[in-house]
């Protein structure tokens, strides 16, 4: 895990991709390794950055605070609707309703169908 979190600050976005991708699938849940992740949200390069938010919400534990203050400043901050979008799936993932079935419309899929 160490060596995937000093990946993080590597000078070309296809480490510091894979570096995100690589703490996201072996850190602990609930850990704070999370944190480390986190400075990627701000990087330069937006595949980066979308990786960030989605590895925010596959590494922090259900319920962290921190986590989903960061998630949610990435939502009102980001400049990428991309990157919004993955906060907001992450922020899903750690509040317990990820893939649930929204009652409004999904930027996604338009409108839910009429009944």
């Amino acid at each position: 895990l160490q060596e995937a979190l000093d990946a993080l600050e590597d000078k070309h976005p296809l480490v510091r991709l894979a570096a995100v991708h690589t703490a996201a699938r072996v850190a602990k849940q609930g850990g704070n390794s999370w944190k480390a992740v986190a400075t990627r949200v701000s990087d330069d390069d937006e595949l980066v950055r979308v990786a960030a938010v989605r590895a925010i919400g596959r590494m922090a534990e259900t319920g962290d605070v921190d986590a989903l203050e960061e998630l949610r400043r990435a939502q009102r901050e980001a400049t990428d609707r991309s990157v919004r979008l993955a906060a907001r799936d992450a922020e899903a993932r750690l509040v317990g309703s990820f893939g649930s079935i929204p009652s409004t419309q999904h930027p996604l899929l338009g409108s839910p169908p009429a009944e």
